[in-house]
């Protein structure tokens, strides 16, 4: 298996089976401390991660309209600004890392 085919949602359930107290956070951003450990993970396997993060709580960031249908993302000012800002942090590295992506493919 290749390490840039696994998922981060793959890598952070193997996290989660290896160190169970870890994965335990809570509150109303707990979220915000697994992206950080997750991101010293992806690291050591040489996976190109951004800097910025976006927070978005479940209840204030998205209208959920009916149980089990898909939402809309509706984040506040200031996390749409982050959630630009990652985005476009995405897309230099997506663009940055396009030529060593079509040199793997080809080999």
């Amino acid at each position: 298996m290749r390490v840039d085919t696994v998922a981060a949602a793959e890598i952070a359930s193997m996290l989660a089976r290896v160190y169970p107290s870890r994965a335990k956070h809570r509150g109303v951003h707990g979220g915000v401390r697994a992206v950080e450990q997750l991101r010293l993970v992806l690291a050591e396997v040489k996976v190109a991660t951004v800097r910025s993060q976006v927070a978005l709580g479940t209840f204030t960031d998205f209208e959920l309209t009916e149980p089990g249908e898909p939402g809309r993302c509706r984040p506040t000012e200031h996390e749409e600004k982050a959630l630009h800002d990652m985005v476009g942090e995405l897309v230099a590295w997506s663009a940055a890392l396009k030529p060593l992506r079509e040199t793997a493919n080809a080999a």
